[in-house]
């Protein structure tokens, strides 16, 4: 059984409830390859479902969806979930997850954690259009 639930609280109460719901084990049954009811013991699952906004530099982009997708772009393992995702992208007034796949990747483990690509949008521009700015190497330059 799969039970979705929002919860609204202090932090350190909230951690504290999923630490003790992860501590139960409740009696299960399944079948096993010979077709025979097994009885075992199943750990409460805590599967948490969260949104993140990343921030990192442009030059990054291709690395870190690479990290984060893979070279084959993998952005959510069901079709049934693009409708919904498409539609937190529109609310969000993101774009479509796009990059280049790159040969080097973050040191991030991915592993037990499935990443689904929501949407990207560009930083906000620093400084207004026609305002005079200073880059790196100091010298004036006009803002975008």
């Amino acid at each position: 059984m799969h039970l979705y639930v929002m919860t609204r609280g202090i932090k350190h109460a909230q951690d504290l409830f999923i630490t003790q719901l992860q501590g139960q084990y409740l009696p299960a049954k399944w079948i096993d390859k010979d077709g025979k009811v097994q009885k075992t013991m199943m750990q409460f699952a805590v599967r948490p479902i969260q949104l993140f906004e990343m921030v990192y530099p442009k030059e990054y982009h291709n690395e870190v969806c690479t990290t984060f997708f893979g070279p084959d772009k993998t952005m959510n393992m069901h079709k049934k979930h693009n409708l919904p995702i498409a539609m937190i992208r529109k609310g969000l007034g993101v774009n479509k997850v796009d990059y280049t796949p790159s040969a080097t990747k973050l040191p991030a483990s991915r592993e037990h954690i499935e990443i689904v690509g929501i949407g990207q949008k560009d930083d906000d521009p620093l400084t207004f259009k026609g305002e005079i700015v200073k880059d790196e190497d100091g010298n004036e330059v006009e803002g975008i």
